[in-house]
């Protein structure tokens, strides 16, 4: 749901002369272009609407309940890309950025890419694939419609290649975020990935939930709890609490609810969390579905869409092997060995 901002000071806007057949995201370089039948590298529209900066806001009118969310557009989960005034163009801080590639995935032109473990983006171009156009309505109508119309389009490859490097460092970079940003991006990562994620406003008491989830516009989904650290208990203690919420105060059927939970790591087998799942959906006929948010930020990597894979991510204390199932969502096995940090199963 972008957000238009029609008070921009900007003199100029850039649109494209005509729109591309294909893109093709080639890892480590500018994507390319398809446009009849002839090959451009992409670049930065410098798009009014700013996806690559902020977060879609999504009100929980949208899913049919009434719920306080927390309205922050800001998308970075370390605040490092930001619109340069003075330049007219988007700037990257590299000693900030974490790399987790949000900003690439929102991209409608997918003209942001990590080169030498940075992020980074070709600069506008100005000729037969883009135009110079005064800042009015009517060109900024069309800059935005030709936003929705890219996200259409048929894009093949990947944003990032997973390797333990990597993932040991975005984990690392993760858990030292406060929060509420580890909330807010957990969020916009789901909603990335297809899914409509609303996060609690802070301070409000009459929801004790993380969040929602949601699968589909006017339909609440279920809860959402987010845990970063270790009391994984408490995470589906509330999730059952959550759940009761939903039912008593707002005549939600708990057998039709999708509870989520989203790990930092996965819990310790030890800890009984797999277990009370287990017991959960024994007692209640209720899965409550576990994933960390490295294997959500898998999933936007390579461009899929948890909506039509969510219901296998139910783990219990017969199965936590969660790295098959990301392997079968991708249709490819995983370009890493990680076993000890907790990513894809319990440390043992």
């Amino acid at each position: 749901m972008q957000i238009f901002d029609r008070k921009s000071k900007r003199g100029f806007l850039f649109v494209l002369e005509n729109l591309p057949d294909e893109i093709r995201i080639n890892e480590g370089y500018p994507s390319v272009l398809v446009i009849n039948g002839k090959e451009e590298e992409s670049f930065c529209l410098r798009c009014e609407s700013q996806p690559c900066i902020k977060a879609d806001v999504i009100s929980a009118t949208m899913l049919g309940i009434d719920f306080s969310t927390d309205n922050s557009t800001t998308l970075c989960p370390v605040d490092a890309i930001h619109w340069d005034e003075k330049k007219e163009a988007v700037h990257i801080d590299s000693t900030t950025c974490i790399g987790c590639g949000l900003c690439a995935s929102r991209c409608p032109m997918k003209a942001i890419y990590k080169k030498n473990n940075e992020i980074t983006y070709l600069v506008s171009k100005l000729d037969a694939v883009a135009l110079k156009v005064e800042n009015n309505k009517e060109n900024g109508s069309r800059q935005l419609h030709q936003i929705a119309e890219l996200r259409k389009i048929k894009t093949l490859g990947r944003i990032l290649t997973e390797n333990d490097d990597i993932l040991l460092q975005l984990q690392t970079n993760l858990r030292e975020l406060p929060p509420l940003s580890q909330n807010l991006f957990v969020k916009n990562v789901l909603n990335e990935i297809g899914g409509y994620g609303l996060i609690r406003r802070t301070g409000d008491n009459s929801f004790r939930m993380d969040g929602l989830l949601s699968f589909k516009l006017g339909t609440v989904g279920g809860p959402l709890e987010v845990e970063f650290g270790d009391d994984c208990l408490s995470a589906i203690r509330l999730i059952l609490d959550d759940i009761c919420v939903l039912h008593s105060r707002h005549g939600l059927q708990a057998k039709n609810l999708t509870p989520f939970v989203i790990f930092h790591h996965m819990p310790n087998v030890r800890q009984g969390y797999w277990q009370v799942c287990q017991d959960v959906y024994t007692v209640t006929g209720i899965k409550v579905y576990t994933m960390t948010l490295i294997s959500l930020l898998l999933l936007m990597w390579n461009r899929k869409n948890l909506v039509d894979t969510y219901t296998q991510y139910y783990l219990n204390c017969s199965n936590q092997d969660l790295k098959q199932y990301i392997e079968k969502s991708l249709a490819r096995s995983l370009v890493c060995k990680i076993d000890e940090a907790g990513i894809f199963a319990p440390v043992k």
